[in-house]
C-alpha cells in the first residue's frame, strides 16, 4: 500500500507573506529556480512539493507560481499543497521564453 504523503497545507503562501519571503536572505534566488523548473513542465506531468532543505520555502514559492500572471490556467497544485501539476500546453508565453533563454545559457550542454 501507498504510503500517503504528509498535508503542506499548513505552509501555504498567506497573502500578507511575500513581502517577507522576498526580505528572507537567498528566497529569490530560490524562487527563480524553482519557478524555472515549473515553467519547463509539459503537460501531463506532476512535481511531489518534498524536500528535506527548505520544504516551507518550496510550498509558498509554488502557491505564489501559480498567482503569478495566468499560470493558474495552465498550472493546479492538490489540496493537501504537497503536487504541483501541469495541466495544459497553450505555448510559451515571452517571459518563459526568456526563463528558458537565461537556463540555457547557465547549463550549456
Amino acid at each position: 500500500m501507498k504510503k500517503k504523503m504528509p498535508s503542506n497545507r499548513h505552509l501555504r503562501l498567506e497573502p500578507d507573506e511575500w513581502k517577507q519571503l522576498l526580505q528572507e536572505a537567498g528566497f529569490q534566488e530560490y524562487y527563480y529556480q524553482v519557478t524555472t523548473f515549473f515553467y519547463r513542465m509539459k503537460p501531463g506531468q506532476a512535481v511531489r512539493l518534498e524536500s528535506e532543505k527548505n520544504l516551507r520555502w518550496l510550498v509558498k514559492a509554488a502557491c505564489a507560481f501559480i498567482t503569478e500572471g495566468s499560470n493558474w490556467e495552465r498550472y493546479s497544485i492538490n489540496d493537501d499543497f504537497n503536487v504541483l501539476y501541469c495541466s495544459s500546453w497553450r505555448g510559451p508565453t515571452l517571459y518563459e521564453q526568456e526563463v528558458e533563454r537565461r537556463y540555457r545559457e547557465q547549463h550549456p550542454k
